[in-house]
């Protein structure tokens, strides 16, 4: 789920069988559109394992030639990287998997992403914390919470209601009490939500409300190295803004930036050009810090609160996965025995079983931060999405050219576009009314913004996978800073154990905020006591 807010100063005056995939004749390489990706050297070619990867499979089997690594698209093969999504298939791999092989999935990131959980985690950390994590908007947890602080939150205008399972924008509110929170609650039949307060004044691109998206590449929890990828998606509201409500909190395409909020919209806009960062629904984050800095704006000091916030977030959630925290029991985050649905039927092992190995070093996971900008340049962190959509499809009408039709973007964009609609519903030519827009037939066809994003973003992360892998292989420890040479990520923070170790004894629980790349969190009240 996204916020809202209110006035700007911003841009525009408002602010089965193996395969290694060859390239199509005529199909541009990643390279010359991202000179960033170098494929990792040494011990032979890598392979990424995609029998598990769902949505995801389309962007890494792009990817995966690229880097000169082989896609293993069967369940029994063997790879040095296995792409999976649910915690079922995540712990398959981790009972099966050899000595330097990884798994894309953190086990527990799942349950501690949702937001009951993530709420928790940060209540505990501005209270331990308060000066380095006063960037989660105030949010308190239904049931459970007394009158009184549900009295406080709604002081200041509404509040944004949030299922605890919720994702695409499903069952969000604007609400104006917390009556109105009790009765959407058991309407849409909720177990359990957040009421999030509604952050007045965000930055505004040319009147209109948006958020980041940004991808954070955690390699390992020990030790704990967390990547930021420099490009990300910026997305926007599809209605002007306005302060919100009773008249207008209905219309939520004015508040929430959710695409599947605003996607059927008449006011949503595709944009095929990747350098525009003055129109679309979807922009690059590249192009709309351009367009901002243009404008006047510090995109420099932007930045620094963006990475500050990643850095704190991910490291709390590393904190919360590895038992150093109060609020959060990681072995109930784990869906040992405990059936999810039909398909999903739990896990068999405890969290943290022996049979897992080394997984604290051989999990990775790719997260999505959603951030939002005040109109001071403050950094807000919404929520974190642990399984962000990889998918690069976008629906549109059955006359839109397609890519290789599409002469006014660039070469090496409609060359992707036409490479990656393989992987699109119907090889986007066939015409559907499938639930993403039951109303209208529509086809699915590559968003140059998103396979721009998306191919750079997992390709970078693998490559430093990939490398972490080969350095392990020839007995080394990889430099994080030559982890990421070449690819659009750039280091936001490491810790190793000894570290961490260093800071328990010590017992610093007031340690002022250091440099964001080596600066650990400090022990909770019980790691004391031990």
């Amino acid at each position: 789920s996204r916020q809202g807010g209110n006035t700007s100063s911003g841009a525009g005056g408002q602010t089965g069988a193996s395969s290694s995939r060859e390239s199509k004749s005529g199909r541009a390489s990643l390279k010359a559109l991202f000179p960033k990706f170098i494929v990792p050297q040494g011990h032979g070619t890598l392979s990424i394992s995609t029998f598990h990867a769902k949505s995801s499979k389309g962007v890494l089997s792009l990817v995966a030639p690229e880097l000169g690594w082989v896609e293993k698209e069967s369940l029994e093969q063997r790879a040095s990287i296995y792409w999976v999504v649910s915690p079922e298939d995540t712990e398959f791999r981790l009972q099966n998997h050899k000595e330097n092989q990884r798994i894309s999935r953190i086990p527990g990131m799942h349950e501690l992403c949702k937001k009951v959980p993530f709420a928790r985690l940060m209540k505990e950390m501005s209270k331990r914390m308060p000066e380095q994590f006063n960037f989660h908007p105030k949010t308190e947890i239904l049931p459970g919470t007394d009158d009184a602080s549900l009295a406080h939150l709604f002081r200041k205008g509404p509040a944004i209601l949030k299922p605890d399972e919720g994702t695409q924008g499903d069952g969000i509110y604007i609400v104006t009490g917390f009556e109105e929170a009790k009765r959407r609650m058991e309407m849409n039949k909720m177990e359990g939500a957040v009421l999030q307060e509604y952050i007045p004044r965000p930055l505004l691109l040319h009147g209109l409300k948006f958020d980041i998206r940004a991808y954070v590449l955690i390699l390992s929890l020990e030790p704990l190295r967390i990547f930021m990828c420099r490009e990300g998606l910026v997305r926007v509201c599809s209605l002007p803004y306005e302060a919100p409500n009773r008249n207008n909190m209905h219309n939520t395409a004015k508040h929430l930036t959710n695409f599947s909020i605003n996607k059927s919209n008449s006011g949503f806009v595709h944009n095929d050009d990747v350098r525009n960062g003055e129109k679309g629904s979807k922009r690059l984050l590249s192009a709309v810090l351009r367009h901002m800095q243009e404008h006047g704006k510090d995109v420099k000091g932007l930045l620094r609160e963006v990475k500050t916030v990643i850095a704190n977030g991910a490291a709390a959630l590393a904190e919360a996965l590895l038992d150093r925290t109060e609020s959060i029991d990681p072995a109930k985050l784990w869906p040992c025995g405990s059936r999810r649905s039909e398909k999903l039927q739990g896990c068999t092992t405890a969290f943290g079983d022996f049979s897992w190995g080394q997984w604290q070093q051989e999990c990775f996971h790719l997260l999505g931060f959603d951030v939002m900008l005040d109109e001071r340049g403050k950094a807000y962190l919404l929520e974190v999405n642990c399984n962000p959509s990889l998918a690069y499809d976008s629906i549109y009408s059955p006359d839109t050219p397609v890519p290789s039709e599409m002469l006014a973007i660039d070469k090496e964009v409609r060359d992707l576009m036409e490479a990656g609609m393989e992987f699109c519903k119907g090889r986007g030519t066939r015409v559907c009314k499938c639930h993403a827009c039951p109303h209208r037939s529509h086809v699915h066809r590559p968003c140059a913004i998103d396979i721009v994003l998306k191919t750079a973003c997992v390709g970078g992360a693998l490559a430093i996978v990939g490398r972490d892998i080969n350095e392990q292989k020839a007995g080394g420890s990889a430099n994080p800073d030559e982890l990421v040479k070449g690819t659009c990520y750039e280091v936001v923070r490491v810790r190793d154990s000894s570290e961490a170790e260093a800071e328990a004894k010590a017992q610093n629980v007031n340690q002022p905020e250091t440099d964001s790349k080596t600066e650990g969190l400090p022990p909770r009240p019980k790691e004391q006591a031990r």
